[in-house]
């Protein structure tokens, strides 16, 4: 009789331990477990409640786990065919639609090439980065510190509302980088900025017209 209620709890502990063992198997052994924990419920009743314990864990273990597995599967699933067919991958959802467009021009004894970092939200401008890069020539090198005071004070009401504006020097180049968060924004300072809140193909074609090159 001993060894008979021996190879019982056995029976029940096998359940315990297969449907912990699933977490390891994506929930295959769990499965198992349940079924051997089913068991060993029914037959602690033969045994005053022997291993009662051990088998109702194995079979709520074995439900949450497979259940678990279930809903990651079915997240992936959903998450995989949307970046394999939707339009906007789950990706662009989190960090947001970018659009880059490029203008350069050249005068004389000057070289400047501007670059527009727009981020979109839910299809809705969110922030937008500006970058001036400007080269001049040898010749008027000596000027530098004028030409970047007269950046700082052409774009000093983008710092005065909001906008945050670096502007350095180096040799003959100066680096002017405006970036403006639009959630940071009062509706006041986007007005006095001019920033109208659009959509990504309304603000790509508005800079196309105006020479940009686009992606």
């Amino acid at each position: 009789m001993d060894n008979n209620v021996k190879q019982k709890n056995k029976l029940a502990i096998a359940g315990l331990i297969c449907s912990l063992c699933g977490f390891f198997t994506c929930g295959i052994l769990s499965i198992f477990g349940i079924v051997l924990s089913i068991l060993g419920l029914k037959k602690s009743k033969e045994l005053n409640g022997e291993g009662r314990k051990s088998a109702v864990f194995g079979i709520v273990a074995g439900v949450i786990l497979i259940i678990s597995y279930v809903i990651i599967i079915v997240l992936l699933s959903t998450g995989i065919a949307s970046l394999k067919f939707n339009k906007v991958p789950i990706l662009n959802r989190i960090i947001g639609e970018r659009l880059t467009c490029t203008y350069s021009t050249k005068e004389t004894g000057m070289k400047a090439n501007q670059t527009v970092y727009a981020t979109f939200k839910k299809d809705k401008l969110s922030r937008i980065n500006i970058n001036l890069s400007v080269k001049v020539d040898d010749k008027y090198k000596d000027y530098i510190n004028t030409f970047e005071r007269t950046f700082e004070e052409q774009f000093k009401k983008y710092k005065n509302n909001g906008a945050k504006l670096d502007i350095n020097t180096k040799n003959n180049n100066i680096n002017v980088d405006i970036l403006i968060n639009l959630s940071e924004l009062s509706d006041k300072q986007k007005k006095y900025l001019g920033i109208v809140e659009q959509d990504k193909s309304t603000l790509k074609g508005n800079l196309i017209k105006q020479g940009y090159t686009c992606r």
